[in-house]
């Protein structure tokens, strides 16, 4: 059989150093009931760690972009754990009118006769007893973590729920500081950290090691996918040469082919592993983020 040409092995050649070119990955766009749902978790993270706010907000913004009504529900309640009884029932109302046979009827349609009596007596709001935690850094701007989740950027007052709690900060230039802070109910307490500068501080939210190492990888086994290719081409450049050794200019054309695709093969071998080694190194060295927080009990309705 004959070899391809030389052409054939510089094309293919190419397609190798194309690929392992720094590249860079485009997600498709998240449709928006997807952004929806990427909202409604951060607001449930939110309402199971007490940044109220944070969750009323995350709330709002899955609702505008994908009206359903469980977030109607999820809406009130958030309202309701910040002691606005007037949006909290409307909320309930609209949740109620939106779903006339809601499991959770009886339950909800109670929730808005005992806000209404205790709006009418005046009555504190189960929000009064939330602990606040007012944190505070030196120097301000550090990106605050409650329980390894967002919380915002110092100075800020938060709610919290009753318990242990653990305050991370984080600013770029400075090693980060934590606090464990036990919070009671209605209690206002004050967390001040210091953050120490650094010499160098590691950026721990890029991210893009990873996606760029796996890119690494993919791109070295197209190269050992190409030198299994300019394999094969030598071997029967070799065997046609072999048999055509009477024929001086074919023989020299083979033997042509033959160290084109040699030198092929070895460069995909040397690139696959320069390759290979670059995405080791990428994945060694990727800095670790925030741990996921643990789950907690939310009287928030799923998704």
């Amino acid at each position: 059989m004959r070899a391809p040409p030389r052409a054939m092995f510089l094309a293919l050649w190419w397609c190798l150093v194309v690929a392992a070119a720094p590249w860079t990955s485009v997600a498709a766009q998240p449709t928006a009931k997807e952004r929806a749902a990427a909202a409604y978790r951060e607001g449930s993270a939110a309402f199971k760690a007490g940044p109220f706010a944070k969750a009323l907000d995350s709330f709002e913004k899955a609702y505008k972009l994908d009206p359903s009504p469980i977030l109607l529900y999820n809406l009130a309640r958030a309202y309701e754990e910040m002691g606005n009884a007037e949006k909290a029932i409307e909320n309930f109302e609209l949740y109620l009118a939106r779903v006339p046979d809601a499991p959770d009827r009886a339950e909800v349609e109670t929730r808005i006769r005992v806000t209404r009596k205790m709006m009418e007596r005046g009555a504190p709001s189960a929000a009064a007893a939330r602990p606040r935690l007012t944190i505070d850094s030196h120097p301000p701007g550090a990106v605050i973590w409650i329980d390894d989740l967002h919380a915002g950027r110092t100075p800020l007052e938060v709610e919290a729920t009753v318990g242990r709690h653990t305050v991370r900060a984080k600013l770029e230039g400075h090693a980060a500081a934590t606090r464990e802070v036990d919070a009671e109910a209605g209690a206002r307490i004050g967390v001040t950290l210091q953050l120490v500068p650094i010499a160098a501080a590691e950026d721990e939210h890029d991210g893009w090691q990873r996606p760029a190492a796996y890119g690494a990888f993919a791109a070295s086994a197209l190269g050992l996918a190409l030198a299994g290719v300019f394999y094969v081409h030598a071997s029967d450049a070799a065997d046609e040469a072999d048999t055509l050794r009477g024929e001086p200019a074919s023989h020299r054309a083979l033997q042509n082919d033959f160290d084109a695709a040699r030198l092929g093969m070895w460069l995909s071998v040397g690139g696959a592993a320069l390759l290979a080694g670059t995405g080791a190194t990428l994945l060694l060295v990727e800095p670790d983020g925030p741990q996921a927080a643990s789950a907690r009990a939310l009287p928030v309705l799923a998704w």
